[in-house]
């Protein structure tokens, strides 16, 4: 098979989130309700800073006395995984309402989307998701929020951060003369599973093996990459993976180059191999340029045809 010459580029945008605490006074006979956001950078993955209204999240609050500690066992919880949704444009559980204890605080920790991980929240570990594996054709953007310590009153304010690292892809060529048909595009050799801590700092320990493959696209038509078109083309579909070392991980690619419209190399099939590593609330560019290797630049001799031997041809003037 003929070899294929590839280049990728990353480009990293890690992003940071801070939580806001209400400071509104209400009465304790007002029921607990959220005000979420997203830290910049549920079932798909979400960019910017809104919590899209048709999400659902889960949220566990912890309850101290007025001269006590919190208690993060079973024994110190409010509630336990309540189920939050957008009611009217209220974020509170819609048939259980739970309201502000008359006296104490209470600690909130949060994970979205609700029931996608086993998700625990304690002193020593913070926000904890255990035995999380992705869903390798429909994306979830595991996400966690821990509230303010010490809240009486108001609108629990809840700033959710990315777990995993999001990835997109795109890709052009420079190379004129031909078109790279794209008919797949696929992440391969990565580990699927693993388990997730805050403290001391973001952590993931993958576990499992590393077959997974995590398509990005596929169909036979292709996608029609060439040096006349202006601006690299974006896949559509973006992956959110567990935090990890790249090394090793490979973008797998099949496609035929075209010469105008006739195939003159079908089915070729290559994977890159990736370097770097992975962090949590972290999205990633993979810029693809693809060329053909071992052509020969088509280059010019030029001559010049002398002119044919003069012609003598004799003029009078009188």
């Amino acid at each position: 098979m003929k070899k294929i010459l590839f280049w990728t580029a990353i480009a990293a945008f890690a992003t940071i989130s801070c939580t806001e605490t209400d400071s509104l006074d209400e009465l304790s006979k007002n029921p607990i309700s959220f005000d979420t956001s997203v830290g910049k950078s549920n079932r798909a993955i979400i960019n910017g800073t809104v919590y899209p209204t048709t999400e659902i999240f889960g949220v566990t609050a912890f309850y101290k006395t007025t001269t006590g500690s919190y208690d993060y066992t079973a024994n110190g919880k409010y509630f336990d995984n309540l189920q939050i949704s957008n009611v009217s444009g209220t974020w509170k559980n819609s048939s259980d309402p739970y309201y502000w204890p008359p006296t104490g605080s209470l600690r909130f920790a949060a994970y979205s989307p609700y029931g996608s991980a086993t998700y625990a929240y304690d002193a020593t570990n913070g926000s904890q998701f255990t035995g999380f594996s992705q869903n390798l054709s429909t994306p979830i953007d595991l996400m966690y929020a821990e509230s303010a310590v010490d809240l009486t009153s108001g609108s629990v304010a809840l700033t959710f951060k990315h777990a995993l690292t999001q990835l997109y892809f795109t890709i052009a060529t420079a190379q004129k003369g031909f078109t790279f048909q794209i008919k797949e595009l696929s992440l391969t050799t990565l580990y699927n599973t693993g388990s997730f801590k805050t403290l001391s700092t973001p952590t993931w320990t993958t576990s499992g093996t590393t077959d997974p493959v995590f398509p990005v696209y596929s169909d036979a038509t292709g996608i029609a990459v060439n040096a006349a078109t202006s601006t690299p083309y974006e896949f559509t579909k973006r992956l959110a993976v567990i935090p990890q070392s790249a090394a090793g991980v490979k973008i797998h690619l099949k496609f035929d180059l075209k010469i105008g419209n006739a195939v003159v190399e079908a089915d070729q099939v290559k994977d890159v191999a990736l370097t770097g590593t992975w962090a949590p609330n972290q999205r990633v560019k993979y810029a693809i340029t693809i060329s053909r290797n071992g052509l020969t630049e088509i280059t010019y001799t030029p001559t010049v045809t002398d002119w044919a031997a003069d012609t003598n041809t004799p003029v009078t003037a009188n």
